[in-house]
C-alpha cells in the first residue's frame, strides 16, 4: 500500500531520526575518547575537516554568489588533502593500539547504521494529485474530494484547499510539490 508522507510528516520523522542517530554516534565518539584519546581527536579532525568541505560545497552560492561546480569542489578537497593526510597517517599509527580497536568498533558500527538507515528510509514528497490518481486533463479537480474548479484552471482552489483539508497538507507545500502536468491550466486548441 502506497502512503502519502506530507512535509510535516517527513520532518517529525527525520528530526526524530536525526537525534536519535547523533546520540548513537555522539557516545561512540565518547567511547572512542575513553579508550583511546589519539584516535579521538584524529576522528574529530576528520569530522571538522568533512564539515568545512560540505559547508562550503552547500553555502557556495550564498558567499560567493554561485553554486560550486565540479572544478570548486575538487579544488575545496585539495585545500583539505594535508588535513585527511594527517587523519589517515594517525589512523594507520593508532591500529596497532589495543585501545583503539577496542575504542573504533562502536564508532564504526554506528556511522554505518546511520548511513544504512538514511539511505533506506528517506522519504521525499510527492505531488499529492499523483498519489490519488486525478486526472490531469480537463478541468481541474481537488485531489482530495473531487471538487471541479472553473475555467481549466485553480481559481478558488487555495480558500478551499484551506477550509476543507489543511488538515492533510499544508497549501504551499501541496501546490510546491505538484507536478506540472497537474499545477498547468489546462489549455485550450485554438479553433482554425
Amino acid at each position: 500500500m502506497n502512503i502519502y508522507y506530507s512535509n510535516d510528516e517527513i520532518r517529525k520523522r527525520d528530526k526524530f531520526l536525526f537525534i536519535l542517530l547523533g546520540a548513537l554516534n555522539a557516545a561512540s565518539l565518547v567511547w572512542l575518547g575513553y579508550f583511546n584519546i589519539e584516535g579521538f581527536y584524529i576522528v574529530l579532525s576528520l569530522i571538522a575537516a568533512l564539515g568545512i568541505f560540505f559547508w562550503f560545497a552547500l553555502n557556495g552560492e550564498k558567499i560567493y554568489g554561485e553554486t560550486f561546480d565540479h572544478t570548486s569542489v575538487m579544488g575545496l578537497g585539495f585545500i583539505l588533502i594535508p588535513i585527511l593526510l594527517l587523519v589517515a597517517l594517525g589512523f594507520l599509527v593508532n591500529s596497532f593500539s589495543l585501545n583503539f580497536w577496542i575504542g573504533a568498533p562502536p564508532l564504526i558500527l554506528s556511522l554505518w547504521l546511520s548511513y544504512k538507515i538514511f539511505g533506506a528510509y528517506t522519504l521525499d514528497s510527492q505531488c499529492y494529485s499523483c498519489f490519488e490518481e486525478t486526472c490531469h486533463t480537463g478541468a481541474r479537480q481537488c485531489p482530495a474530494c473531487g471538487l471541479t474548479f472553473d475555467g481549466d484552471g485553480w481559481k478558488g482552489f487555495k480558500k478551499h484547499w484551506n477550509s476543507e483539508h489543511s488538515e492533510i497538507d499544508s497549501y504551499d507545500h501541496l501546490m510546491g510539490y505538484m507536478c506540472s502536468e497537474h499545477k498547468t491550466k489546462e489549455r485550450k486548441k485554438k479553433a482554425k
